[in-house]
């Protein structure tokens, strides 16, 4: 989707940006584990873009005892096994602590780095998401991790990634609000959604090419900014690595 950006702006791989964590399932045998009150996600409750619960809770035993991790607040999750890939890749922000099931992963970004926009950018370009990093010769489908953390999307300056993602959200819901307006009206309806369909595309792109909103001089480049998170990050694993030993 995006071929020339700004100056300010750089292609970085998924795994440069946050934490990455995986989930797992508590014993279906001890029904004690699923009468709490922490969500767990599976591919059933990511029909939202902002997830504030599940269908389902475990308790805090459930979690220390099996594979299930507890994912922070604005993490961007993603399914990466479910039938539901053969033609949508289903991506949410948790506005609450959650856990999430084997079925789906978790990016937890880094500071700098904003949940919401990296959510959009893999909603536009779950296509070439499919395309590139789906697993082949599986009866499920699913997403083959080490692919999909290599996939590169565009970064802007970090106050650059809040103004188009504020931006987003005006477009949209005013597209939301004509559908609405429109969808009374069923002669015209289909056609009228197509449009709307073709517009939030059109919006996507330009978004993601650098095109939607100002660029202010003063905003850190991008590049200066994953610099700083690479060198934090490697201090934080060596200082990890000498309390371990």
């Amino acid at each position: 989707m995006t071929t020339c950006l700004p100056e300010t702006w750089v292609m970085a791989p998924l795994d440069s940006l946050g934490v990455w964590r995986g989930g797992g399932t508590p014993s279906k045998g001890n029904g004690a584990y699923w009468k709490g009150s922490i969500p767990w996600v599976s591919p059933k409750d990511m029909k939202v873009f902002r997830l504030k619960d599940a269908l389902d809770h475990i308790t805090e035993e459930a979690l220390n005892d099996s594979a299930a991790k507890l994912i922070p607040e604005n993490s961007v999750l993603v399914v990466t096994r479910s039938g539901i890939l053969a033609h949508t890749f289903p991506v949410a922000i948790n506005a609450v602590p959650v856990t999430v099931n084997q079925d789906l992963k978790a990016l937890t970004p880094y500071a700098g780095i904003d949940a919401e926009f990296v959510a959009w950018v893999l909603h536009a370009f779950q296509r070439e998401i499919l395309d590139v990093c789906s697993k082949d010769g599986t009866t499920v489908h699913s997403i083959e991790m080490p692919r999909l953390q290599s996939f590169e999307i565009p970064i802007p300056p970090t106050n650059e990634q809040k103004r188009i993602v504020e931006k987003l959200e005006e477009l949209f819901s005013k597209i939301d609000e004509g559908e609405r307006c429109l969808s009374a009206i069923a002669p015209i309806a289909n056609s009228a959604l197509g449009l709307s369909t073709l517009l939030r595309h059109s919006i996507l792109k330009q978004a993601f090419s650098g095109r939607l909103v100002a660029h202010d001089p003063n905003d850190e480049p991008a590049p200066v900014m994953l610099e700083k998170i690479k060198t934090s990050s490697q201090n934080h694993n060596k200082k990890n690595a000498k309390e371990v030993a």
